[in-house]
C-alpha cells in the first residue's frame, strides 16, 4: 500500500501531538461538503476555519476518487470528530455522498477509492490492535456524514474480512508436474530434472538433456533420500518431492513473534499457525540468537554477540507503516530505528547475486554448520506479500533459487533449519519436530 505524504501548511509548530496508540479505539468514516474538492482545496477550508484556530488539515488520512491515499495528520491527533480525536482515527474521503440542495451529490463511489478504503482500514487495524470500532462520522456526532450514498456498511463488512494467510503446496515451475521420464529419456524434461538435482545437490553432471547413467544414479540416490521406490523412474512422486514447496502467503502486518520453551509436536496443540524462527542456543530454556521483535516490543536484541564478525546478520523488518526490509543489517542501524519497527526476526541473508556460502560467512556463520543440505525454512518479501517457505533437500544455495522464483530475490533470510523446522498452518502440521524451541513466528 503506498501512502502519499504532502506537504502541508501547518500553522503551529509543533503542528500535531503523537496519538497514544494504545488508547486508540476507532476509525471514523468521513464525505466532503463539497462533490470535487481535492486535499488542497480542504486543506485551505481547515486553515480558514473557526476563526483560524485550526493547526491545517484535519484528518488523519484522505482517499481520492483515483484510490491515492494521503496521510494528512498520520498517527497524530486528528480534527475530524469534535471531542473524540485522542482515541479516533479519522479517514476522509473525496466527494459528497449525501443529498443537498447546494450541490449535487456522488451518488456511486468510485471502485478504486472503495478498494483503497477497504485496505487503508485492513491496515490500520493491523497497525493498532486495539481499533474496535469503525462507523461514519454520524456514529459520534449529529450529522449526516458520511452521507446516504457513501457505502458505509459494504465497505466495513468488507474491511473486517481480514485477508487470512493462504498455505499451499506448489510445485515450482509452471505448477504442474511434469511428464514421467526414465532412463533412456532426452530433451527439456530432463535437462528440469538435471537442474534441480544439482541445486538438490545430487550432482548428475552435466545439464544436456540426456537421461544417462550419471542422471540415473543421481535419481535413484535422491529417491533414497527421500523415502520412495528407488527405481530410477521419475514420476509425479519423485518430480513433487523434487520440485514441491510448501509455502504461506500474509500480509507483512499479519507477522508477531513469541519466546517459548517447547517442542514443535507440543505447540501445535495449541498454536492455531506458526512456523520456528531466529537460530538458538541449546538449553533449558534455549536462548535465541538474534533480534526478535513483535508488536512493537523487543523480545530478544543481539547485544551478547558483540564480538560477532561486523555484528551484522540476515534481519527481516516489518515497520510500522508496513513498510519490510530485508538485508544484512548491523546490530547499531537496528537500535536506531527500533521506535519504528512492528516485527523483526534474523537468520543470514540470501543475496540476490554472489556466491551465498561467502555471504554466510560475512555474517560470522559457518556455511556448513547453517547452510547444508535439509529440511530449509525462510521467509522473504515479493513486494506485496510475506512468504514463508519449506522446501526439502535444500541447502542455502538452492533456496536463493527458489526464494528468486518467488519473486523474493534480494529481499529473504533463511531461519533456523534442519531438525528446528516447524510449519503449522490453521492448524494443519505440515512439519513438526520434537526439538524444544526457544521461539517462533506466528499470524
Amino acid at each position: 500500500m503506498n501512502i502519499v505524504k504532502p506537504n502541508w501548511h501547518w500553522r503551529l509548530d509543533p503542528a500535531v501531538s503523537p496519538l497514544k496508540l494504545e488508547e486508540v479505539d476507532s476509525i471514523a468514516l468521513h464525505h466532503m461538503a463539497h462533490p470535487t474538492a481535492d486535499i488542497w482545496e480542504i486543506e485551505k477550508w481547515h486553515l480558514d476555519r473557526d476563526n483560524r484556530t485550526w493547526k491545517g488539515f484535519g484528518y488523519n488520512y484522505w482517499i481520492g476518487f483515483d484510490g491515492s491515499i494521503y496521510e494528512g495528520r498520520g498517527l497524530n491527533q486528528g480534527a475530524g470528530v469534535l471531542d473524540n480525536n485522542s482515541h479516533i482515527i479519522s479517514i476522509g474521503f473525496q466527494g459528497a455522498y449525501e443529498p443537498s440542495t447546494k450541490y449535487k451529490c456522488n451518488s456511486i463511489m468510485p471502485e478504486a477509492q472503495y478498494l483503497s478504503g477497504v485496505e487503508l482500514i485492513r491496515y490500520l487495524r493491523r497497525l493498532i490492535t486495539t481499533i474496535k470500532t469503525i462507523d461514519g462520522h454520524k456514529h459520534w456526532q449529529n450529522t449526516s456524514c458520511p452521507g446516504k450514498y457513501f457505502p458505509l456498511a459494504v465497505m466495513i463488512t468488507e474491511a473486517l474480512m481480514e485477508d487470512t494467510a493462504v498455505y499451499k503446496h506448489i510445485i515450482l515451475g509452471n505448477g504442474k508436474i511434469p511428464q514421467t521420464i526414465e532412463f533412456g529419456a532426452c530433451g527439456d524434461h530432463v535437462k528440469l530434472l538435471q537442474r534441480e538435482l544439482n541445486f538438490a545437490s545430487f550432482a548428475c553432471g552435466a545439464i544436456d538433456g540426456d537421461f544417462g547413467i550419471k542422471t540415473l544414479a543421481a535419481v535413484k540416490k535422491f529417491q533414497k533420500t527421500a523415502g520412495l521406490t528407488k527405481d530410477g523412474i521419475v514420476g509425479p512422486r519423485t518430480w513433487d518431492a523434487l520440485l514441491g514447496v510448501d509455502i504461506v502467503e500474509l500480509d507483512p502486518l499479519q507477522l508477531s513473534a513469541k519466546l517459548v520453551n517447547s517442542s514443535g509436536k507440543i505447540l501445535s496443540k495449541t498454536v492455531k499457525s506458526f512456523i520456528n524462527g531466529n537460530f538458538f542456543n541449546y538449553g533449558n530454556p534455549g536462548v535465541t540468537i538474534g533480534w526478535l521483535m513483535s508488536a512493537g516490543k523487543v523480545l530478544h536484541d543481539r547485544h551478547e554477540y558483540k564480538t560477532w564478525k561486523g555484528n551484522i546478520k540476515g534481519t527481516l523488518l516489518v515497520l510500522k507503516d508496513g513498510t519490510v526490509k530485508a538485508a544484512q543489517m548491523p546490530d547499531k542501524d537496528i537500535a536506531s530505528i527500533v521506535d519504528q519497527i512492528k516485527f523483526a526476526c534474523q537468520g543470514f541473508y540470501l543475496p540476490a547475486s554472489g556466491d551465498v556460502k561467502e555471504s554466510i560467512k560475512f555474517e560470522g556463520f559457518n556455511p556448513d554448520s547453517v547452510g547444508y543440505r535439509c529440511n530449509r525454512l525462510a521467509i522473504g518479501f515479493n513486494g506485496k506479500k510475506i512468504n514463508i517457505v519449506v522446501q526439502r533437500f535444500s541447502d542455502a544455495a538452492r533456496m536463493r533459487h527458489t526464494m528468486d522464483l518467488l519473486g523474493c530475490a534480494g529481499r529473504s533470510i533463511c531461519l533456523d533449519s534442519g531438525g528446528s523446522v516447524n510449519l503449522v498452518a490453521e492448524g494443519k502440521a505440515v512439519f513438526t519436530t520434537s526439538r524444544v524451541l526457544a521461539n517462533i513466528l506466528t499470524w
